[in-house]
């Protein structure tokens, strides 16, 4: 863990040179549900912020966003403690739940990308205006898209904000 977490540093810091205003750590496997409370505080905890502590001693003023799939409810109260601006999560997170238990962190997704990649415009659009309604800070697709997401779906959620927002496109 102490290996990779120097090369994601190393490698973030790069991204900070290169003139990154955010950086975004995704973790698939660091999730609640496959590493257990007990391990997801001995280990994601420590090496997450481990991570983000590295990228702030070079830029104190860049944002970090930590992605973490699968379910999480179990492990809200040590997620508390990452020091991360946001938190992404996957479409089976609960937002209303993870917002509860994540007070003054800005929460991210989750429409699913499954449905993105699968499903038609209209279902997504519903799908993003749920996210809306649970109060998600940043709507986003729920984790990385499919190479094959139509670009109708992906067009469903940008007009699906746009709209539930009152923003004007045009501008």
């Amino acid at each position: 863990m102490e290996f990779v977490t120097r090369q994601l540093i190393t490698f973030g810091r790069e991204q900070l040179a290169a003139g990154a205003d955010v950086i975004t750590v995704s973790d698939p496997g660091g999730t609640g549900e496959i590493m257990g409370p007990g391990m997801f505080r001995e280990y994601a905890i420590v090496y997450l912020n481990r991570l983000i502590h590295g990228l702030r001693q070079v830029r104190t003023d860049v944002d970090v966003i930590v992605h973490i799939c699968g379910k999480m409810h179990t492990v809200y109260d040590s997620l508390a403690e990452v020091d991360a601006d946001a938190f992404s999560f996957d479409a089976v997170v609960n937002l209303r739940k993870a917002i509860a238990c994540l007070p003054g962190k800005a929460i991210m997704g989750n429409t699913s990308t499954y449905a993105i990649e699968f499903s038609t415009p209209d279902n997504v659009a519903r799908l993003t205006k749920g996210c809306i309604r649970s109060g998600a800070d940043i709507i986003a697709p729920a984790c990385g898209m499919g190479n094959n997401s139509p670009l109708a779906n992906t067009r469903a959620l940008l007009r699906t904000v746009l709209q539930e927002y009152s923003i004007d496109n045009n501008k």
